[in-house]
């Protein structure tokens, strides 16, 4: 496959312009020379001869206008010649022409000229013309314009043909050599490999880069064919790739070039090349050779590794069960995952080129954002939690790595954010935290029924046998007032019993038992809380101040009357001498507080700090209470949704508060009487 250089282009052009004012200058002289013998009455055969050589001379310009150079000089250099010997011929049949020997030289010069090289030429012609000088010093002056007319004047065009023609075929020698050594030496040279198949798919040729790349001896190569076994060679998919479907063979079939043809071939030591292959047809030349094909190909295992590898991380990152997001370094979305799309309601679309704000709730401070980006922007991994808004306004939990990503040469360029949605999971662990609190109520519940059980019943139980094993030895000699005392502490000690049963069953079923809030009629509630305690206040001549109308609060009314009978028993229990007990109520936002105010002698800070706990019991006044009161009110409240507390001063009585959340409209309330 010859390569033409600049310089030979150049070249090639001086030689077809110096071949083209020889044809010009041929047909010229052939004229005149014909010219000549008609006027000079030559004999009808040299007439002959001088009027087919201006027509060759013809024919040759006309082929070089054609681009037919070389065609045109070598037919008018051999028609010549044949002008020549004839000529010859007839200066044989006139035995005194003294031009013999001149036609004779002349002949040899010319016929074995045509295998000689340039410089050979210049020789030839330098020789012819010391030989013409010598004739022309030995023959008379009208031999000597004869020659000049005829054969002498033709004999030089025709040396001078051959200087033009020997120098163009030996520059295009030249230069076919150089092209071939510059061709080779390209080939050689190429990364890619190249195998040239001929007409029957067999390679004829392969460079360097083809032994190197197919991992297969130069010999090896060459006389193989695509259909041999040895070539086990498949498509990207894997399936056999048979050798009619190579690339060489459809191009030797159909004449069409093949381009970037992927195919992996087993080399010797059984690893794996993937190729990227071209084929182009060669065609024969005017020598008839059959055609053939060219082809290249290049090594791209690598890159195909690489595109593998990146594939299947482009598939994990598609099919990825969490939220995966790139952005750039000012935080515009790049690139988002499915489950983006997913977990966020947001479209691809939508998303890119946005900032990941899109998403915030309010729920994360500034601060906390500030703190993100600075880990980041250091090059830091950041790991925390969001609480963020979908596009349908819900809320959700994600756990989140943002990472920066670097470049080869460790510059950040973007920042790649892994996030789980864990709403579910912090849901499970809110729940588990309910349960875990709720687990330990009913551990707190189960102990005051041990204690309660163990302790605060066991007492009375033991006071009512020992009255009664009393009365049961001494009845007949007791007198009646005594008779009657310990009557009264037997039934006192039996009420406590059923008092302390009635917090154990109200216990049970606040743990078994599941309720609705609803507006609640306080005043009416109170009302029954207070009828429960009608003997115990007019006993204890208590003077209660409760309002007139209350706000309406949500809750569960058979619980709520336990709270305010267990606040008020208290109170008196507890309260000053006689008891002065006020009820009321504050809204404060979205709760409102309920309370109970005495006036009895104060509780401390640090029994403040025990109340509300089970069995916990204080020393107050003449009253010892059994201690699960106020742990049943605690434990009513937070059932409601609401808590507890109390206010309270050495000296200056307490405040026993209990807070339920505040109803929407307003249940009718109940008016209530005050007792003096």
């Amino acid at each position: 496959m010859p390569l033409t250089t600049i310089a030979d282009r150049e070249q090639r052009q001086r030689a077809e312009l110096a071949a083209s004012v020889f044809l010009v200058v041929l047909v010229a002289l052939s004229f005149i020379s014909l010219l000549h013998g008609i006027l000079g009455l030559l004999n009808i055969v040299d007439v002959a001869i001088r009027a087919a050589l201006g027509v060759t001379a013809l024919l040759g310009l006309w082929l070089s206008r054609k681009g037919r150079v070389a065609l045109a000089v070598q037919g008018a250099i051999i028609l010549g010649s044949a002008a020549l010997f004839g000529h010859y011929l007839l200066s044989l049949a006139l035995p005194g022409d003294s031009l013999r020997l001149l036609n004779y030289l002349s002949l040899i010069l010319i016929t074995g000229s045509l295998f000689l090289s340039f410089r050979q030429i210049i020789a030839i012609f330098a020789a012819y013309a010391v030989i013409m000088l010598s004739i022309q010093a030995v023959a008379s002056a009208a031999t000597l314009m004869e020659m000049v007319r005829g054969p002498l004047t033709l004999n030089l065009v025709i040396l001078l043909a051959l200087m033009v023609v020997t120098y163009y075929r030996d520059g295009l020698e030249s230069a076919r050599r150089r092209s071939e050594a510059v061709y080779q030496s390209l080939v050689s040279a190429m990364a890619e490999g190249v195998v040239i198949h001929d007409a029957d798919g067999y390679i004829i040729a392969a460079n360097p880069s083809a032994e190197r790349i197919l991992g297969t001896p130069i010999d090896m190569i060459l006389g193989s064919n695509p259909a041999d076994e040895h070539w086990n060679v498949i498509h990207e998919d894997r399936t056999a790739f048979p050798g009619h479907q190579h690339p060489a063979m459809v191009t030797l079939k159909t004449g069409e070039p093949q381009a970037n043809i992927i195919m992996g071939v087993k080399r010797p030591d059984q690893s794996l090349a993937w190729l990227q292959v071209n084929s182009v047809p060669l065609t024969g030349d005017a020598t008839g050779d059959e055609p053939s094909t060219i082809v290249s190909f290049s090594d791209i295992t690598l890159r195909k590794e690489q595109e593998d590898q990146l594939r299947k991380l482009t598939r994990a990152v598609l099919q990825s069960a969490s939220t995966i997001v790139i952005t750039d370094l000012e935080g515009c979305i790049e690139f988002v995952n499915p489950k983006f799309e997913e977990t966020t309601g947001y479209s691809a679309q939508e998303a890119l080129g946005k900032n990941p704000r899109l998403l915030k709730s309010g729920k994360q401070t500034n601060a906390f954002y500030r703190r993100l980006w600075e880990t980041i922007t250091a090059g830091q991994e950041w790991s925390g939690e969001f609480q963020n808004r979908r596009k349908d306004g819900s809320l959700y939990w994600e756990s989140a790595l943002i990472s920066p990503v670097r470049d080869a040469s460790g510059q950040i360029t973007h920042y790649l954010a892994v996030k789980e949605d864990i709403t579910e999971r912090k849901g499970a662990a809110d729940a588990l935290l309910r349960y875990t609190r709720e687990l330990e109520l009913r551990n707190e519940e189960l102990d005051a029924f041990a204690h309660s059980v163990a302790h605060d019943l066991k007492n009375p139980v033991h006071n009512i046998m020992g009255y009664a094993e009393f009365l049961s030895h001494y009845f007949e000699t007791l007198p009646n007032d005594t008779r009657s005392e310990t009557l009264e502490r037997i039934f006192k000690n039996a009420e406590t019993m059923g008092s302390i049963i009635d917090e154990l069953l109200l216990l049970a079923s606040m743990r078994q038992t599941e309720v609705d809030t609803n507006p609640l009629d306080m005043g009416r509630i109170v009302e029954r809380a207070l009828f429960r305690l009608d003997l115990m206040i007019k006993e204890h001549h208590v003077q209660l101040d409760v309002p007139d109308h209350w706000p309406a609060a949500l809750g569960y009314a058979p619980w709520v009357e336990e709270v305010w009978v267990n606040y008020v028993s208290n109170a008196i229990k507890y309260g000053g001498r006689p008891p002065e007990i006020t009820l009321g109520a504050d809204s404060n936002g979205k709760s409102i507080a309920f309370w109970v105010r005495d006036n009895g002698a104060g509780i401390s800070t640090a029994d403040q700090e025990r109340l509300f706990t089970p069995f916990t019991q204080l020393e107050q006044g003449q009253s010892r209470g059994h201690g699960l009161g106020l742990s049943i009110v605690r434990r009513i409240s937070e059932r409601l949704g609401g808590s507890v507390s109390v206010k309270s001063s050495l000296g200056q009585g307490s405040t026993f508060i209990f807070a339920l959340p505040k109803a929407r409209s307003p249940h009718p309330s109940t008016q209530t009487r005050t007792t003096p």
